[in-house]
C-alpha cells in the first residue's frame, strides 16, 4: 500500500511530466515527424500545454477544465492511428480528472483532500502509464524537450 508521501511525490512527478511536455520552442508549422504527422497535431499539443498553464495543478475553474478537455479532444482527433489507443486513454484520464475536480468545486490539485488524490492516483495508474507514452510520443514528434 502506498503511503501519503509516495502518492504526493507521484502526483507531483506526473504534473511535472505534463508541464515539461508543454515546454519548448520551435516552428510549429514545420512537419516534424517522418510518420507524416501534421503540424496541426503539434499545434494542438502546444495549445494543450498552454491551457491551464501547462499543468492541471493550475486549473481552478470549470472554464479552465472545459478548455483543457476541449484541447485534449482536438489532440486525440489529430493523433496518428498508431497512437490512437494511447491518445484515447489520455482523453479518458483527463475526463476523469475533470469529473473529480467538479466534485470539489474545481479546486487546484494540491487543494484536493489527500486521500482523494491518493485514491485517484492508485485507481488510474495504468491510464497514467499509457498517457505518459502518448505524451512522450508527442514531445518527440513535435521536437519539444
Amino acid at each position: 500500500m502506498l503511503d501519503l508521501r509516495t502518492c504526493v511525490v507521484w502526483i507531483v512527478a506526473v504534473m511535472v511530466v505534463v508541464t515539461v511536455a508543454g515546454c519548448g520552442s520551435g516552428d510549429s508549422s514545420t512537419l516534424t515527424s517522418s510518420t507524416g504527422t501534421s503540424s496541426s497535431f503539434c499545434e494542438a499539443f502546444r495549445a494543450l500545454s498552454a491551457s491551464g498553464g501547462g499543468s492541471s495543478l493550475n486549473l481552478t475553474s470549470k472554464a479552465a477544465w472545459d478548455q483543457r478537455l476541449a484541447v485534449t479532444r482536438e489532440l486525440v482527433d489529430l493523433a496518428p492511428p498508431a497512437q490512437q489507443a494511447n491518445a484515447t486513454i489520455y482523453l479518458q484520464l483527463v475526463t476523469a480528472r475533470v469529473q473529480l475536480a467538479s466534485l470539489y468545486n474545481y479546486v487546484s490539485v494540491p487543494q484536493l483532500p489527500a486521500d482523494v488524490r491518493n485514491q485517484f492516483i492508485v485507481a488510474h495508474q495504468s491510464q497514467q502509464g499509457q498517457s505518459n507514452i502518448f505524451i512522450a510520443y508527442a514531445k518527440t514528434t513535435c521536437n519539444i524537450e
